[in-house]
């Protein structure tokens, strides 16, 4: 018996200087990083430790900032990964460093990362140079040109929102409406992408047609002037739900292809270190927003607190929100994405009154709370009674 304790104990000593020796203290490691928890593994580092899930990550990141700062760095296996949570290093990095940040980091896992992105020729993989500028060209201008298609694109959602809550749910109108946006969706984006079938032999007339109605669409400025019609109201519910919920809580992971000296404290942020962004977080940043996490669509209205901050902006000044980031590598599609967002709030809006509803069909509040992934959605599936308006 005392030899099978001596055993075990030897066994359990062995295992914790092992584990002594993985889990080490990087005192030696590069002083002009930005602060961040100093107990790593090798080969595996300290992300994972922090946060084993996606989920887990805001959570992670927002207890971090407390004892770190506004910047955290964290080991994905032997690379630093730096997150940034404040706004003003935000703006520092992205803006006024953009063309060191504009770079994304080779994924470990090459053969799957070159299928998902195109063999890095899409224009969110792409290597930061002349292909992607003309990609980022391209996209822009095609956007340009899709006021129509978003218009009938809307017009068979609302069709379909109203069969659903006229027929579809019995009689009592209750509707759950995430199918139908995400279906809605995914059709005005496949129409965009591929566009609609032209007979053979209207080749030659249809491209004269677009080309002209391209010209005229950038020659009148057509989204400047759309945003003078859309009501105040309605664009600030949008900026607002845009700054608390933004679409994702972070952006595209970039590299940086020299070293970006972060001005407080001396930190540098080292070549070929990961960088990311916690859109979420400085979209609620206290040091910007009265009550930031509060619903309050009237600060962005005339006098408020944000009546010049635009969520399509790439910069500008400061950084008070990014939900579709910022600097060079900001989203092609971001005025795009929001004149979209007015159009289709405002139709819907338009069309029907929304009731929220609980599982016994009683008026309930609506559970806003969040389900973070690659895009963040609600956790509890919006349920709605619908009920068509006298101008639809």
């Amino acid at each position: 018996m005392a030899l099978l304790l001596l055993l075990v104990s030897s066994s359990c000593l062995v295992v914790a200087a092992s584990i002594a020796v993985l889990c080490y203290v990087n005192n030696d490691a590069d002083e002009r990083l930005p602060p961040g928890p100093r107990v790593r593994l090798p080969l595996i580092g300290n992300l994972f430790l922090h946060a084993p899930t996606m989920a887990s990550l805001p959570s992670a990141l927002r207890r971090l900032r407390r004892s770190h700062g506004p910047v955290v760095t964290l080991w994905a296996g032997n690379r630093p990964a730096v997150f940034v949570i404040g706004r003003d290093l935000a703006h520092r990095t992205l803006v006024r460093a953009g063309a060191a940040l504009a770079h994304r980091p080779p994924s470990p896992f090459a053969s799957s990362s070159r299928a998902l992105s195109f063999n890095r020729h899409g224009v969110n993989a792409a290597e930061y140079g002349d292909r992607w500028r003309r990609l980022r060209s391209n996209i822009c201008s095609c956007l340009a040109a899709t006021e129509a298609l978003r218009r009938r694109s809307v017009d068979r959602l609302i069709a379909t929102l109203e069969l659903e809550a006229r027929a579809g749910a019995g009689a009592t109108g209750v509707v759950a409406p995430t199918d139908a946006f995400r279906h809605g969706v995914f059709s005005f984006f496949a129409v965009v992408c591929f566009g609609e079938w032209v007979r053979d032999g209207d080749h030659d007339a249809a491209l004269r047609d677009l080309r002209r109605a391209h010209a005229d669409i950038l020659a009148l400025t057509v989204e400047l002037g759309a945003f003078d019609l859309v009501p105040a109201v309605l664009m600030a519910v949008v900026q607002e739900s845009l700054r608390l919920h933004p679409p994702a809580h972070y952006l595209l992971a970039h590299t940086v292809d020299r070293d970006v000296p972060l001005g407080a404290g001396g930190y540098v942020i080292p070549k070929g270190a990961i960088v990311n962004y916690a859109v979420a977080e400085i979209g609620r940043d206290a040091t910007a927003w009265t009550d930031p996490d509060e619903f309050l669509p009237e600060r962005f209205m005339e006098g408020g607190e944000g009546a010049m901050v635009d969520a399509a902006s790439c910069g500008g000044a400061e950084i008070r929100m990014m939900p579709f980031g910022a600097g060079r590598r900001a989203c092609p599609g971001a005025s795009f994405a929001v004149s979209a967002l007015h159009l289709f709030v405002g139709r819907l809006v338009e069309q029907f009154e929304w009731w929220p509803v609980a599982e016994d069909e009683k008026a309930a509040a609506v559970d806003f709370s969040e389900k973070t992934g690659l895009v963040t959605v609600m956790k509890t599936p919006l349920r709605a009674l619908l009920v068509p308006t006298t101008s639809s």
